[in-house]
């Protein structure tokens, strides 16, 4: 996401634990003869972005997964999202993979 930002200037606005991917990257190393596991993520769906400079809504009703939206937004619908609400919906998937 961030990557995705400061190239692009892009926000995701739709965060979830369903547009999460994680998937194992398996490296071997020819060297010392051993195989090692790295997890990496993959943010999908990226239909809902918007670039940074669009300030107005272009559709009337809020677009995301509400469960994963930050506290601000849900108070303030009108309010356009922000890099703040972007990571706190990444802390509430965190939040929520841990308890499940």
């Amino acid at each position: 996401h961030g990557i995705a930002y400061i190239r692009c200037e892009y926000m995701h606005r739709d965060v979830s634990a369903g547009n999460l991917l994680i998937y194992p990257r398996i490296i071997v190393s020819e060297s010392d003869k051993t195989v090692d596991v790295f997890w990496q993520g993959l943010l999908a769906d990226w239909e809902l972005a918007k670039h940074s400079s669009k300030k107005t809504a272009l559709q009337p009703q809020r677009t995301g997964t509400w469960h994963f939206m930050s506290a601000y937004l849900l108070s303030n619908p009108d309010e356009p999202v922000t890099i703040a609400d972007e990571l706190e919906a990444f802390l509430h998937i965190l939040i929520y993979g841990a308890v499940r």
